[in-house]
């Protein structure tokens, strides 16, 4: 399945949903992926703030001030846009001041007139996880078995991370169960821009991650890594873009022709390591 970026089509429905509490349940789902063992305790620890605060935090029993969202922002390293709306949002729920509250309000009324998405973030991240595109493919290779502890094995992972992994993809309408028969419901997939890129780069993340372990984990007749460097006009960037999605689209035809047996990523990174004079 293709995962790509989607332009503004305008809704204001992501702006409107989200809160503060989002972008660390984001980061702590993030952490957990990596290391199965990451609790929430670790994670206060992390943030600078005890167990039982966090908690309280996330279930909304409890806020936090501004000067604490400003450092948590620092220890997240997010970017100054993500850094811009969490603090509009922590500000929006807990500033003292009417006024300050009033002033937060605003501030976001201004990213959603600015920024607008067609997926809000909980939708996303809740299939961001490598594994969720694998056991979508996974439904059409020969030889699949509809069974949680069969695609755990093959995907080394928890079957409990796979029972859930799958009925986020019945939820969200990507994959139907009909009396026993898996199969894709080949809905359209588009990934927002802007704010939730954070999530985007994770998912991004984990997939170079699992493509260098290959490296040393798949035999060389069953992989195929090439890199070209070369120094270009920036102005042509589009057209490469361009020459990339056609490949793409290429590929996904030619992946579905024969009898599927394996389930294969394929990642390309294009990025500049020295970039033009402005």
């Amino acid at each position: 399945m293709l995962l790509r970026s989607a332009k503004a089509r305008g809704t204001a429905s992501f702006y409107m949903a989200l809160q503060y509490q989002d972008f660390l349940l984001e980061e702590f789902r993030s952490r957990r992926s990596r290391n199965p063992h990451y609790s929430l305790r670790a994670f206060a620890r992390d943030l600078g703030m005890p167990a039982s605060k966090l908690s309280q935090n996330l279930r909304g029993l409890c806020g936090i001030s501004v000067a604490k969202a400003e450092k948590i922002a620092a220890k997240l390293q997010m970017r100054d846009d993500e850094k811009h709306l969490f603090l509009a949002l922590v500000e929006s729920q807990h500033a003292r001041s009417r006024v300050a509250r009033q002033q937060a309000h605003a501030s976001l009324q201004k990213i959603r007139e600015e920024k607008i998405d067609e997926m809000n973030l909980e939708t996303f991240s809740s299939i961001r996880d490598w594994y969720h595109m694998a056991i979508l493919e996974m439904v059409d290779i020969k030889g699949f078995r509809p069974d949680p502890e069969w695609i755990a094995a093959k995907l080394t992972l928890p079957v409990e991370v796979v029972k859930e992994a799958v009925e986020r993809l019945q939820t969200i309408g990507l994959l139907a169960i009909e009396n026993g028969v898996w199969r894709q419901t080949h809905q359209e997939l588009e990934l927002p821009s802007g704010i939730p890129s954070r999530t985007i780069r994770e998912h991004h993340k984990q997939i170079l991650t699992k493509a260098i372990m290959a490296i040393d984990q798949t035999a060389v007749e069953r992989r195929e890594y090439s890199t070209q460097t070369f120094a270009f006009d920036h102005r042509n960037l589009n057209e490469v873009k361009t020459l990339v999605r056609e490949f793409q689209r290429k590929l996904g035809r030619l992946s579905h022709q024969g009898n599927k047996d394996s389930v294969y990523i394929m990642a390309m990174q294009l990025f500049p390591v020295v970039e033009a004079e402005e």
